[in-house]
């Protein structure tokens, strides 16, 4: 493969204007990594808020000076947690998104290439979809929905205690 690639290239290099598309190609490839650092910090980002809170919540019977605010924090934390998990399920779906358009180009880029990865993977992917089941970046939009299940629960239990 290394060597086929480097026969592309050498073969190619006299040819401005397929060197000049490799190039946008491989600049576009660079945003595409960019954007994949960006959603995966947003979703630590996300992760470490969602545990603090937990941690707040499984605090608040133990630590004396939280004791007397648990029905408070019952219901003030979960509801943050739960409208944290909105806003981080609605970013998963604009990345979701963005990565969609993103290799909907690549893949436009690549029929003025010799070899089209994205198009082949693609077409890979549907071949064995049965097994490559659901794209994971649709499985990441449902962790922040299973994640507020619990903050749910923690709020009735609050309100509950609060109509006590």
């Amino acid at each position: 493969m290394v060597t086929e690639t480097h026969e592309i290239n050498r073969g190619l290099s006299g040819d401005p204007q397929i060197q000049l598309r490799l190039d946008q190609y491989k600049a576009y490839l660079d945003d595409l990594g960019n954007i994949g650092t960006r959603y995966s910090t947003a979703n630590g980002f996300y992760v470490s808020i969602v545990s603090a809170l937990l941690a707040i919540l499984a605090l608040a019977r133990k630590a004396e000076a939280l004791a007397s605010f648990d029905v408070l924090l019952y219901i003030v934390v979960p509801i943050f947690a739960c409208l944290l998990c909105m806003i981080w399920r609605e970013s998963m779906k604009s990345y979701s998104s963005l990565f969609k358009r993103k290799f909907d180009v690549l893949r436009e880029m690549e029929k003025q290439l010799p070899f089209k990865p994205f198009l082949r993977e693609e077409e890979l992917r549907q071949e064995h979809l049965s097994q490559s089941g659901r794209r994971m970046i649709r499985n990441d939009e449902w962790i922040p929905v299973i994640l507020a299940t619990p903050f749910a629960a923690v709020f009735l239990y609050g309100l509950w205690l609060a109509c006590k």
